[in-house]
């Protein structure tokens, strides 16, 4: 099920109270909704990923799409039309990649991707071997980055289940926003706590359900 703004604003409104926006408007709650957004892609991007074919440029080093945050995965190769699933993509580090082929860089090119090394220095960014010839495409994993929301029919790029935490967090900002009264701060803590506890344990959650947890450490550092 996708989230619309409309329901977190909904939501938010029953327990504000103010059904007509006379004391929060739209605008204000949709903005709040959009840095609720980019705080949890701040602390958990894969909340906020997506599965899509992505264009290599000639060489290694590769760019995600313009909605692009961060990297999560490459899964295989996708054909030059962009529909014909090919060869799968291994992951491994840079420093094995650099101790069993120092000349990777300069390698000769090719249109199927064997492995990526994931930037840790550049969230949007990756490396591919060999180096691409430009007529390559990937099925990437990737976080979507956060655009600022403006309509209450907006859908979310986000998983449903994180309907109740962005509630907590446009609350939070719209209590914060009555700090100066009696009990406003205290209010809005409390939906921050609740936010910020429901992340970690999203978090911890999906670290402990990990299917890759079982994988020995060279699994990922050997190159094809």
């Amino acid at each position: 099920m996708a989230i619309t703004a409309q329901q977190v604003i909904t939501r938010v409104r029953s327990q504000i109270i103010d059904p007509n926006g006379v004391r929060w408007t739209d605008e204000e709650l949709l903005r709040w909704l959009s840095d609720g957004l980019r705080t949890v892609l701040s602390a958990k991007p894969s909340a906020l990923s997506t599965i899509a074919v992505v264009s290599l440029v000639a060489g290694t080093r590769q760019q995600l799409p313009a909605d692009g945050y961060m990297l999560l995965g490459i899964v295989r190769n996708m054909g030059s039309n962009g529909a014909t699933p090919g060869r799968a993509v291994r992951v491994v580090s840079r420093e094995a990649l650099d101790a069993y082929k120092p000349d990777w860089h300069a390698a000769t090119s090719a249109a199927v991707v064997q492995n990526f090394i994931f930037d840790p220095e550049t969230f949007n960014s990756f490396y591919v071997y060999p180096p691409n010839d430009g007529t390559g495409k990937v099925e990437a994993v990737y976080a979507r980055s956060v655009t600022e929301l403006v309509a209450l029919t907006s859908t979310l790029p986000i998983l449903d289940n994180y309907l109740t935490a962005l509630t907590d967090y446009v609350l939070f900002r719209s209590h914060q926003k009555d700090g100066d009264y009696a009990g406003g701060q205290g209010v809005a803590q409390t939906y921050l706590n609740a936010f910020a506890q429901f992340v970690g344990v999203a978090g911890a959650a999906e670290t402990a359900s990990n299917v890759n947890r079982g994988l020995r450490p060279g699994d990922k550092d050997a190159a094809a």
